[in-house]
């Protein structure tokens, strides 16, 4: 799975994110727990948290899609989102999973958050 930030929509007291989402695996899949960097102008990452992910409509193998999130918690001066994947769940139940040496540290306030986020 990639995901390309595409840009923010919404009001600016509700910002969205769009990102295409491309499935490079032979399953269709269901959902996807992601983690957002966001970045400035130079992209200096501002701030990086997981994201409770997405669940809407189901990716077919080898297709794309556009997606919307909300942009909870955004860091002011955000130009750009990088978005990786750290879980997906396929239509057949299987999963796949980052392994904890790949997922990103959190800081206490997400910690806060993110009480039983597994991180």
């Amino acid at each position: 799975m990639t995901l390309k930030f595409v840009n923010f929509t919404g009001s600016e007291n509700f910002r969205k994110l769009v990102f295409r989402a491309t499935n490079h695996t032979n399953k269709e899949v269901e959902t996807l727990d992601l983690e957002f960097k966001f970045l400035d102008a130079s992209e200096k990452v501002l701030k990086e948290m997981p994201f409770g992910g997405y669940s809407g409509k189901r990716i077919a193998a080898g297709d794309e899609l556009e997606s919307e999130h909300a942009a909870f918690f955004m860091t002011e001066g955000t130009k750009s989102v990088e978005a990786t994947v750290s879980e997906i769940e396929f239509s057949d139940a299987s999963q796949w999973k980052k392994t904890r040496e790949q997922r990103p540290r959190l800081d206490g306030y997400c910690r806060k958050i993110y009480r039983s986020c597994r991180c």
